[in-house]
């Protein structure tokens, strides 16, 4: 009953749940690989904080490694069995994760590189991208307006995304971000 409740909730807020199990099927020990395996399929990239040499977590990268996904993984002392997975993934290939921009330059920085090498700073911006017009519009209709206004107006997008977006935005001089605030 609780798996079914579950699935009306997330399906009125436009979200999904993706199982191999029937939703009569709650959640089970048996369950949990192949969870990873889907987790491990629908994702860019793994990232492993954690893991003795026996978990979950060393699965699911298994599974990241045979579908040809990035593997992070956070090296650790050899004396904490709780890192002994870590250090054997960094040792079969994930890369070793010692910074979190790491994480951003791989989810964000071609992308950025990209949009660089085409943009001419002396153009003046007419063709703003479409998944920044609701931000360039906020922005140009409120300024000066600080990053805590944009969360609260964007208040259904993931905080590092807005983050992530107002970079790329800055980078690209559709907004101009001075004393804590930005403006057109």
């Amino acid at each position: 009953m609780a798996i079914t409740k579950l699935l009306e909730k997330y399906s009125t807020l436009g979200g999904c749940i993706i199982s191999e199990y029937d939703n009569t099927i709650p959640p089970q020990n048996f369950t949990f690989l192949a969870r990873n395996r889907i987790i491990a399929g629908i994702s860019i990239a793994t990232i492993v904080i954690e893991a003795p040499l026996k978990s979950g977590a060393l699965n699911t990268a298994s599974h990241a490694f045979d579908y040809k996904r990035k593997v992070f993984a956070v090296p650790y002392s050899l004396d904490y069995f709780k890192g002994h997975g870590c250090n054997f993934l960094l040792q079969n290939g994930a890369e070793p994760l010692v910074d979190i921009s790491q994480i951003y330059d791989f989810l964000y920085k071609s992308d950025v590189q990209l949009e660089l090498s085409f943009l001419n700073k002396q153009k003046e911006i007419r063709n703003i991208p479409d998944e920044y017009l609701a931000y360039y519009e906020f922005i140009k209709e409120n300024a000066p307006v600080s990053e805590e206004q944009i969360f609260s107006f964007f208040y259904k997008k993931c905080v590092a995304d807005i983050s992530a977006d107002l970079s790329v935005m800055e980078l690209n001089d559709y907004i101009k971000y001075q004393d804590g605030f930005y403006k057109i």
